[in-house]
């Protein structure tokens, strides 16, 4: 009873406001009625009452007595968003301004990462299977300078090797692209400006920069935080992206059928002589939608200056020796020339084929001549949890090879006394959201001839991943 004569009360006092606002009304309060009216808070004919007197104090009417097009409904909803009842629009009509603090927007998140071998005879130490744990912590922090730019600063701390390692575990795909050095330690991962003209047609980002957010980007395959978690799932492992630092990327989009961008970095990832050794990557993207099936295709460029160490002609240096005899075999210098021709092309594919299912690809090619292997490709699909009502779950599944260059495989045929394969590599995951902060992730790999070794085991990693986020 008392619930009920305090309900009362309530709904009393809050008509009551409003009939004595009557004479300030605006378009917005019509909005709050009409939300009070569809909640139940107020009656029909208490709604009327409220109406028939605004008509007699305003010139604002009513389309209809409870909110039906999708522009009102809308409306109501912003209504229900604002923190304190006010938007920034009508602030702004009334000469309020944000303020600076306000604008800052303040985020990150918290990925845990436990993850073990089973039946891999290749760790380290020999014949035994491993279980490490990583950490990482992102703090995010992005303010607007005036309308037209953006100051962001990402610092990043993490403790924890990983699987990947000290030796514990090798592919060409990685194993935890969360892997950490393995010391405690704070640092900025990224700090940058960025600047834009013309409503949003060009944008220009300079200052410490992570490149792969720009270039080789995929729905499907781009976040260890809650997507695959082996490095080549997130980005094409025949790309030679420098480590984040100095760069800049230029962003040409006229519509939102295409954009074209250009990237730099030095190719060594160092601050000295940046400009000698550069990392330079071009990208063409269209993002067509057919019937609301969202799609983006990306195709692009790049050369990475910087010196590599190779050995030039494996076949001359062809040393036979026991397999068993490894340390003899790590005591002979073999000579190794520098080449500064890192290039390679590729492309970066993701198209929904039904309102829950969107599948990805990616192919690239580098330098035969350089690199291990030539030709990477990996290929997946993730699906949202609707067909069994769990809407915000995904599911994902990818699976890739990399194919060895000629050299590479002289190298390990010819020196290493070892048998070249092509890499395989199988990931799937599911991304269990448990709330708005916090999802959890367990996770399956499989590693099939690790390093192009045909001599590797075929070798499973299970893995679970927290990802807790916070504002």
């Amino acid at each position: 009873m008392f619930k009920n004569a305090l309900w009362q009360i309530t709904v009393v006092v809050l008509v009551t406001f409003l009939f004595i606002t009557l004479s300030h009304a605006s378009e917005t309060d019509i909005v709050v009625l009409k939300l009070l009216l569809k909640k139940g808070v107020i009656t029909q004919k208490e709604y009327d009452e409220v109406i028939n007197e605004l008509k007699n104090t305003t010139t604002v009417e009513p389309k209809n007595s409870v909110a039906n097009t999708k522009e009102e409904v809308k409306k109501e909803e912003d209504v229900t968003a604002q923190a304190g009842g006010v938007k920034e629009e009508e602030a702004a009509a009334s000469g309020q301004e944000k303020s600076f603090v306000d604008s800052i927007d303040i985020n990150g998140n918290v990925i845990v990462v436990g993850q073990g071998t089973v039946e891999n005879s290749d760790n380290v130490p020999p014949g035994s299977d491993v279980t490490d744990a990583v950490l990482r912590a992102d703090l995010k922090v992005s303010a607007p300078v005036y309308d037209v730019g953006t100051v962001y600063i990402n610092l990043r701390a993490g403790a924890g090797f990983g699987l990947g390692g000290e030796g514990r575990l090798s592919a060409f795909y990685g194993v935890n692209g969360v892997e950490h050095t393995g010391k405690e330690d704070f640092h900025m991962n990224e700090a940058w400006y960025e600047h834009t003209l013309f409503d949003n047609k060009i944008l220009f980002t300079v200052g410490k920069v992570d490149l792969t957010n720009y270039f080789d980007t995929n729905v499907v395959a781009n976040d260890e935080a809650t997507q695959f978690l082996a490095g080549g799932f997130i980005n094409n492992i025949a790309v030679e992206f420098p480590a984040n630092t100095m760069g800049a990327r230029l962003t040409l989009a006229p519509n939102e059928l295409y954009d074209v961008s250009v990237g730099w970095q030095p190719g060594d990832g160092v601050w000295e002589n940046v400009f000698s050794k550069p990392f330079i990557i071009g990208e063409v993207a269209l993002h067509p939608q057919i019937a609301s099936l969202k799609g983006n295709y990306r195709l692009y460029g790049w050369t990475n200056r910087k010196e590599h160490e190779v050995i030039e002609n494996p076949k001359d240096y062809a040393i036979v020796l026991p397999r068993e005899s490894a340390s003899k075999r790590q005591d002979i210098e073999i000579p190794t020339v520098l080449n500064k021709d890192g290039w390679g092309f590729g492309t970066s594919i993701d198209q929904q084929v039904y309102s829950n299912i969107t599948l990805f690809g990616r192919v690239g090619y580098q330098n035969d001549n350089i690199y291990p292997f030539d030709i990477a490709w990996s290929t997946g699909f993730d699906i949202n949890g609707d067909m069994w009502s769990r809407t915000d779950d995904i599911l994902g599944f990818a699976y890739g090879m990399a194919h060895l260059s000629s050299r590479y495989e002289d190298e390990l045929r010819y020196i290493e006394n070892l048998s070249p394969k092509t890499e395989k590599h199988m990931e799937v995951y599911y991304s269990l959201k448990v709330n708005d902060k916090v999802y959890i992730s367990p996770d399956a790999q499989l590693f099939m001839d690790a390093l192009g070794q045909g001599e590797k085991d075929t070798i499973w990693a299970l893995a679970l991943r927290g990802t807790f986020n916070f504002r």
